[in-house]
């Protein structure tokens, strides 16, 4: 379903792929947030995209429902507003939408995978102290 919206220079329409393109680029900027089944770092694809991002469009205005998984730890009330906002933004500047609602599901909790790097006896740390 291919969206419609009226601006200033007139008649608009817009692709829900091209609104998911732009969600999911911010989602895969936060520290906190990624797709279910997702590893850090990793790009999500279309089948990923069109799985758990559902654009609607209603009254000229746009509509979004995320499915994602939060950082264990992570204050989810103050990080899902966060993100809200910064998807709302985001598809206003560079689409020129108006957003009237972006939901967050979050459906999982995963945990940092990637390892710490070691601190080896051999390696050397420069410390700068001056006494005062």
């Amino acid at each position: 379903m291919v969206g419609f919206f009226e601006n200033e220079l007139g008649r608009v329409q817009i692709s829900p792929s091209i609104v998911r393109r732009i969600i999911m680029r911010e989602v895969e900027n936060s520290r906190c947030f990624r797709f279910p089944g997702m590893k850090g770092g990793e790009s999500a694809s279309r089948k990923i995209m069109e799985r758990y991002i559902k654009v609607t469009f209603v009254d000229g205005s746009v509509e979004a429902t995320l499915t994602l998984t939060v950082l264990f730890g992570t204050k989810i009330i103050k990080e899902a507003r966060e993100l809200q906002g910064k998807i709302t933004r985001a598809l206003e500047l560079t689409a020129g939408l108006v957003v009237s609602r972006i939901a967050l599901n979050v459906e999982n909790v995963y945990t940092v995978d990637e390892p710490q790097p070691l601190l080896l006896e051999h390696d050397a740390i420069q410390i700068n102290a001056v006494n005062q």
